[in-house]
């Protein structure tokens, strides 16, 4: 008969009650506990160093679980251990390479990455992906295990940019290619766009009487969008 004797119902609780504090904890200091860090600095530290805190705890909360259930019966410890493992492997791996492309990273979303053909900013670092805003403005979620097998460069520091979006509604008349040239032109010369960064001009629907272009930019703050949108509206017949 399986004993028990060194996990009681009263731990197996409060190992249980732990775990959804450390995960509602984790959520809290994301959502609001970064946008109250009003210093650069001190939002840098929190989004750089949060995740790994959060990942060594999970961690040792698993190994001392997986301990405590060793000193209860090793056999019944092995084969639920096994069976996590197997059940859960592809997560597993995908945090540990997390847990470790982090330290090694440190924290870099905002910041351009090419892997393999794939190429975009990274929009946010999770627990087993990240998110990654692809060139044709798509989002991906990409394992960190799969960047092991592919070739990673990350470049230009973006972080102080703003990336701003919006649409504008021009004539089904006008030639669409003679449009998205001048808009390009107009946003290239224009104070308030960050030039370095990729542009991209797409014409997203349209009906009998006009077309509706989405424009995704840079800027230095989001205050500087409403001028952005008055230059286009100048230079550009809008409907």
């Amino acid at each position: 008969m399986v004993q028990f004797n060194e996990i009681s119902f009263d731990r197996f609780l409060l190992l249980l009650g732990f775990s959804v504090l450390l995960f509602i904890l984790h959520k809290f200091i994301n959502r609001y506990v970064i946008r109250w860090a009003k210093d650069e600095r001190k939002q840098k530290f929190i989004k750089e160093y949060l995740p790994l805190a959060i990942n060594v705890l999970w961690i040792l909360l698993i190994v001392y679980f997986i301990y405590k259930l060793t000193l209860a019966n090793p056999i019944v410890s092995i084969a639920i251990t096994g069976l996590v493992l197997l059940l859960t492997w592809h997560t597993i791996n995908d945090f540990v390479q997390g847990t470790i492309f982090k330290i090694q990273k440190g924290n870099i979303v905002d910041q351009s990455i090419k892997i393999g053909e794939l190429s975009g900013i990274i929009v946010k670092m999770g627990i087993t992906k990240m998110d990654i805003q692809l060139d044709n403005g798509e989002t991906l979620h990409y394992p960190y295990s799969k960047l092991y097998t592919q070739v990673v460069r990350t470049t230009t520091n973006v972080k102080h940019f703003k990336n701003c979006i919006f649409t504008i509604s021009v004539p089904f008349t006008a030639d669409v290619e003679m449009l998205k040239k001048q808009i390009l032109v107009s946003l290239l010369n224009s104070p308030w766009v960050v030039s370095s960064m990729p542009i991209k001009i797409e014409v997203v629907n349209q009906d009998a009487e006009k077309r509706n272009i989405k424009i995704n930019a840079y800027t230095l703050d989001d205050k500087f969008i409403p001028k952005i949108q008055h230059a286009l509206a100048e230079s550009i017949p809008l409907v």
